[in-house]
């Protein structure tokens, strides 16, 4: 995804292609389809507007799932949650 997001314009592309299959994707009842997307999550997010009040909220959402899902979905989560939490503004990283 993130490779989708770079060579096809960016935040247009997010907002219109990307994110509703990413909705769609991350509640997938397929483990290794969460698995993946949570591994990949932080790559995501560099690709997007983290100053957008929108995204924020939405992948906090995504993450908090990931971080309540069976402990192989944590187990990609968790090795870039100091990364994840760069991405955010300043004020809203504590």
């Amino acid at each position: 995804m993130p490779c989708a997001l770079v060579l096809n314009g960016g935040q247009p592309y997010w907002y219109f292609k990307v994110k509703p299959v990413f909705i769609k994707l991350h509640k997938d009842i397929l483990l290794n389809v969460r698995k993946s997307l949570a591994a990949g999550l932080f790559e995501i997010m560099k690709a997007v507007d983290m100053e957008s009040n929108e995204n924020q909220a939405f992948f906090m959402d995504v993450l908090k799932q990931f971080m309540t899902d069976i402990e192989e979905v944590k187990a990609r989560i968790t090795p870039n949650l100091c990364k994840i939490v760069g991405l955010y503004p300043e004020d809203q990283q504590t």
